[in-house]
């Protein structure tokens, strides 16, 4: 969708800043093409999610921006990176 073409530039830019992590692993699913799993609930896209270790999916609704995507997926792992 434009949407997520649109959105695929801050993805790889976030991508690229959690390389390395080992408590962290950035996935992207096409829910067109795949059964979105029970517990995430999708009503439009890109929906982003955060499911920490041993714990239910955190959905994000936050800006679409790098930096407050940074700030919440730290805020729920713990880490600390930085741009």
């Amino acid at each position: 969708c434009g949407h997520c073409n649109n959105f695929k530039p801050t993805y790889s830019k976030l991508a690229r800043s959690y390389a390395g992590q080992s408590n962290l692993i950035l996935a992207q699913m096409d829910a067109t093409a795949n059964d979105i799993p029970q517990g995430f609930e999708v009503t439009g896209y890109p929906t982003i999610f955060i499911v920490p270790t041993n714990n239910k999916p955190v959905k994000y609704d936050g800006n679409r921006d790098i930096d407050d995507l940074v700030n919440f997926i730290n805020k729920n792992i713990g880490s600390r990176t930085e741009l």
